[in-house]
């Protein structure tokens, strides 16, 4: 469970994603049979950048594909907290590194 833990990757802010992460994007990676399989899920896509199209059922919310995350070269400062990238709705590579980090263990996935 050390991976699995909401504890911070870098010094970034900390703040309570777990539940909306896992409200979002459990449903992506709910039958997936390996770690493999649910990084694919989420990933190799890139299903998850698009931040208005998940919605779990019983929000108030209808999926719309309005809001989409994008990368951006040397536009993040160097530490950057999973709901800051969501906020500016871009970020460099640090911003995605944290962002994957976090999506995965808010589903379950050891990562690091």
């Amino acid at each position: 469970l050390t991976y699995l833990l909401p504890y911070a990757g870098y010094r970034e802010s900390r703040q309570n994603h777990r539940p909306l992460f896992f409200a979002k994007f459990f449903a992506l990676v709910a039958n997936a049979t390996s770690v493999g399989e649910a990084l694919g899920r989420l990933i190799a896509p890139n299903l998850f950048v698009d931040w208005a199209a998940h919605v779990w059922p019983s929000s108030p919310r209808q999926p719309s594909s309005a809001y989409r995350m994008a990368w951006s070269s040397s536009t993040a400062p160097p530490v950057v907290s999973p709901f800051d990238f969501v906020a500016y709705g871009y970020g460099s590579c640090s911003a995605w590194a944290t962002f994957v980090t976090y999506v995965a263990r808010a589903v379950g996935v050891p990562a690091r």
